[in-house]
């Protein structure tokens, strides 16, 4: 089925139901025929429900305490294509 922002009858077999506010074209003679009138799109459905975090579950000292370990942690580049700094190498070295 084609959904379509227009549909039409392509031969004299075809015909036009709207059922829930949609229109359909229903051909007897050619399965391929069939057509539907619409946008199916996520921005069509409506807003996304909000998400709640549940405080309970994950106090908020768990928070300080991943942020400062995230902070300390040096993470190493997102490609290798880009160019290793001359102090970072000596930094590997001293360790």
């Amino acid at each position: 089925m084609k959904v379509r922002s227009s549909v039409k009858k392509l031969c004299e077999f075809c015909r036009t139901v709207k059922r829930r506010g949609r229109v359909y074209v229903l051909c007897t003679a050619n399965p391929k025929h069939k057509q539907r009138q619409g946008i199916s799109t996520f921005a069509y459905e409506g807003p996304l429900p909000p998400v709640y975090v549940l405080w309970l579950i994950y106090p908020f000292y768990l928070f300080l305490s991943v942020s400062s370990d995230v902070a300390n942690k040096q993470e190493p580049p997102a490609t290798n294509y880009w160019p290793i700094g001359l102090a970072s190498l000596l930094q590997k070295q001293d360790k």
